[in-house]
């Protein structure tokens, strides 16, 4: 493709020494080539180091473990180029994956965020290959849309950071990721950049998001900071896009009553029974069950 576009990628990798070979490699191996990869170890203690050693085309920083937002920003903020591309170290890019977002570019040069669909991938059921291979057997007329997508974000984050690639000026103009949010970092700031321009979207599957069996499995945080970012946005800039669009309320309600819930079970579950009652109160302001009110008040009796 005779483009100019430039681009960076940044990858945070912590204790990925059986995964960050794969990723790498199907960074370099983008139909349309990047121009830098910036791989942010933070602070491995396994032979992530050795192995990153090892690797060609890539610039490597070693941080002390501090978590995901701070290497992702340290990466950021190495960058040389227009375009950030995100990918997690256990991530995998189909081959035309930056050539998709190129083309989105082209159609859309004054969005400030692009992205693609992607397949969540369970390496125990389907092999790298096989993922890769059922996705380019399917039909290729895959939808393109670009609009404000804010409203859109308040009910659930449509992002995958690995997936995304955003202006490094509007990185420069909305902030970095959130080092206080253990959860969530990648939510919130999505809905920070999705007030400040347009996102463009092409809907196809062109990465691989690794998942596993025991991952499926949550453990309780001391807060339930999903909901706490999306409140701060609603507090902030209320329900609207900046051109007029606003949320759809039910889905909005369903979605918010599903996130406290959940958060709820597993306070339940883990004996916190405090949270349990808060976040079962907090569901119940969204959406009136059964099931909800019994939580209710069997966390009531055991707080």
């Amino acid at each position: 493709m005779a483009s100019t576009i430039n681009f960076s990628v940044v990858i945070p990798a912590y204790n990925c020494e059986a995964t960050i070979s794969a990723t790498l490699d199907s960074v370099r191996s983008q139909s349309y080539p990047v121009n830098e990869i910036i791989v942010v170890n933070d602070g491995s203690s396994d032979k992530t180091a050795e192995i990153l050693s090892n690797e060609s085309n890539i610039r490597v920083i070693d941080q002390k473990n501090a978590g995901v937002s701070h290497a992702r920003n340290a990466g950021i903020k190495a960058c040389q180029y227009d375009y950030i591309a995100f990918v997690d170290a256990d991530d995998i890019w189909l081959p035309d994956k930056i050539e998709n977002i190129v083309r989105l570019i082209e159609l859309h040069p004054n969005a400030i965020g692009y992205y693609t669909y992607f397949h969540p991938w369970f390496e125990k059921d389907e092999s790298k290959e096989a993922a890769i291979s059922g996705i380019q057997s399917k039909q290729q007329n895959y939808n393109i849309e670009c609009d404000w997508i804010y409203h859109k974000q308040l009910i659930t984050n449509h992002v995958l950071t690995s997936t995304a690639v955003i202006r490094r000026t509007a990185l420069a103009d909305t902030g970095l990721f959130d080092t206080e949010l253990p959860v969530a970092e990648d939510w919130d700031l999505m809905l920070r950049l999705s007030r400040k321009g347009l996102f463009c979207k092409i809907e196809k599957p062109l990465t691989l998001y690794k998942l596993d069996h025991d991952s499926l499995t949550s453990t309780i945080k001391t807060r339930d900071f999903a909901s706490a970012v999306v409140n701060s946005a609603i507090v902030k800039y209320g329900y609207q896009s900046p051109d007029g669009q606003s949320v759809n309320i039910k889905d909005y309600k369903q979605r918010a009553y599903r996130r406290h819930l959940e958060y709820g079970a597993l306070a339940y579950k883990s004996g916190q029974f405090d949270k349990a009652y808060k976040a079962f109160t907090s569901a119940l302001t969204k959406k009136i069950t059964v099931k909800c009110f019994i939580y209710l008040v069997l966390s009531g009796l055991r707080k």
